[in-house]
């Protein structure tokens, strides 16, 4: 049978004292409500209890003495008076515990969404596992809005701005997808003023095609074959390294990539120069599905970010990505005087603003445009031979 007890230190001193170590509970005559357990181990522990509907409600609010009588008192005020006001904190604490975390959520996020909808899912997981970390274990109503400001603000300062655009960008989407999993909450990533974003502009100049020509030569053949084709065709890293044989038709020029950014075949014009690099590449390797064949796990070469770190340093260009060859041939294209239209349809661009006229275009433009271009750039490569002067006889 439960006691009722006037709380003060004495009695509940008193009380774990004479401890027989049954359980059993303990009923404050001052505060209605509050209620202290007394179990086996001699721990009496602070509870709000309360009967709704026919159930007995329990709150837990602390071990005594580390909580003490007035500590106590006050939260079953508190919550009491939230009770008066149509909420149920017992109920919201047990919610509290089912819910998901934010890693919970990207899961679902990468296998219900990601892994079907966007071939950029692998380097979505490596972004979050590396900057998300701590933000992982938290409940998703736990994460607000003034944090995630503070944390993109951080990530500013430390990662760069782009970065942090893009770390939020990407919890914005998995937060879009919160509602699959039973999560009614707002999108805490909504109305965070991203940073500015400054387009790259950097390309291959004239006067540094020579240094860069020279440093690639010291590579391995597969190294020098595949940022060639990179910086001649204008295609994106990554086509260039999926790059099959099926797709390439080398009695036409044309490599006809199935699967891109913009989830929309394009069709790629190959220059002399690529078409001689792959004429020799099939002879060496046409066993192979891949141009770029590799023992990984893709099957064909992943990373090339190590043998292009070695070209840029030897050539004193630490400045140069890989992503900035596809810019030079647009902008060599540009320079040449090919139209925008041109530009846009030689490297596959597409847009709401310029599809329908990328879509009149023939390929017959392009293939002029590129081939002058790509000459531009050999012929920009190779040492300036100095001519000697002829001696005037006297």
């Amino acid at each position: 049978m439960a006691e009722h007890v006037n709380f003060t230190k004495a009695s509940l001193e008193h009380i774990v004292s004479g401890h027989n170590g049954q359980r059993k509970m303990i009923h404050d005559t001052k505060q209605p409500g509050l209620a202290a357990e007394l179990r086996g181990a001699g721990v009496l522990t602070f509870y709000l209890y309360k009967w709704l509907d026919g159930r007995p409600q329990k709150i837990r609010l602390g071990r005594f003495p580390e909580t003490t009588i007035d500590q106590a008192r006050q939260q079953t005020i508190k919550y009491l008076g939230e009770y008066a006001n149509g909420h149920n904190p017992a109920a919201e604490r047990r919610r509290a515990r089912v819910e998901h975390v934010l890693g919970d959520l990207f899961n679902h996020w990468i296998e219900s969404h990601a892994k079907l909808h966007r071939r950029s899912w692998p380097k979505d997981k490596a972004r979050f596992d590396r900057y998300c970390s701590t933000l992982r274990t938290r409940r998703l109503s736990s994460i607000s809005r003034m944090e995630l400001q503070q944390f993109h603000a951080k990530l500013g300062r430390t990662s760069g701005p782009i970065m942090a655009n893009r770390v939020l960008q990407l919890l914005s989407a998995v937060f879009n997808k919160a509602a699959d999993i039973g999560y009614q909450g707002p999108n805490p990533c909504e109305k965070i003023k991203r940073f500015q974003e400054q387009e790259r502009d950097r390309f291959l100049q004239p006067d540094e095609l020579p240094a860069f020509w020279a440093s690639l030569s010291h590579e391995s053949q597969i190294n020098q074959d595949f940022f060639l084709i990179v910086l001649l065709t204008g295609a994106r890293r990554g086509n260039v390294q999926g790059m099959r044989w099926e797709d390439v038709n080398l009695t036409r020029a044309i490599w006809r990539i199935p699967h891109t950014k913009n989830d929309k075949p394009v069709f790629v014009h190959l220059p002399a120069k690529v078409v001689e690099i792959l004429h020799r590449r099939h002879e060496e390797n046409g066993s192979s599905e891949w141009v770029f064949p590799s023992y990984g796990e893709t099957g064909h070469i992943n990373k090339p970010t190590a043998a292009w770190k070695r070209i840029i340093t030897r050539a004193g260009l630490d400045d140069l990505r890989i992503h900035d060859l596809r810019r030079t041939l647009g902008s060599w294209l540009a320079i040449g005087g090919a139209s925008l239209p041109v530009v846009g349809k030689a490297l596959g661009h597409t847009s709401t603003a310029s599809t329908k006229i990328y879509a009149r275009l023939t390929m017959a433009p392009v293939v002029v445009e590129v081939d002058k271009a790509t000459s531009a750039i050999l012929a920009a490569a190779q040492p300036k031979l100095k001519t000697k002067r002829k001696r005037v006889a006297k």
